[in-house]
């Protein structure tokens, strides 16, 4: 499937947000947490909902430690 949530490289964050046409929403999350993963799932439900109307994002701020409990 398509999603219409992108990676934005952190070398082009600030000038992807400043220049895009349409409200922006970055999600920064870990691809080893489970409670990300979850919230990954419901962002890219919500951008296919809105992909008129505001431009998604992800960031991977951690892809090796897991968060402790």
């Amino acid at each position: 499937r398509d999603s219409p949530v992108r990676e934005l490289p952190r070398a082009s964050y600030w000038k992807t947000i400043r220049e895009s046409r349409m409200p922006v929403v970055v999600m920064f999350y870990s691809n080893v947490d489970s409670e990300s993963q979850r919230l990954a799932t419901l962002v890219r439900y919500i951008s296919i909902k809105y992909k008129d109307n505001i431009s998604v994002y992800h960031v991977i701020s951690s892809q090796t430690a897991s968060r402790q409990k």
